[in-house]
């Protein structure tokens, strides 16, 4: 198994790991403050490789998971749009 290989299987398994403990992949979200790359990125926060796992985990994830660079040197939007999938998230949840 390449290391490529390795590395998405163990995404997948966090994903099923995470649906199975939260009831179901609607019932849990995902945000991703991160490097987005090509190659490193800098902002007043310093410098960021590229986050590669964590943007393959997020397509893994699809609607439920937001990716927001930290390079944009303003994390309110990213912080902004985490708390907005939250809440979606939570809305859409029946107790």
């Amino acid at each position: 198994m390449n290391r490529r290989s390795a590395i998405a299987d163990r995404d997948l398994d966090d994903k099923q790991f995470l649906d199975a403990y939260a009831g179901g992949p609607s019932r849990w979200a995902a945000a991703i403050i991160a490097g987005p790359g090509p190659g490193t990125c800098t902002s007043a926060f310093g410098e960021a490789l590229e986050a590669t796992r964590l943007e393959e985990f997020k397509t893994l994830v699809g609607a439920n998971a937001k990716f927001s660079s930290i390079c944009d040197g303003d994390l309110s939007s990213g912080l902004r749009d985490a708390l907005q999938l939250f809440q979606t998230a939570c809305d859409t949840i029946l107790l």
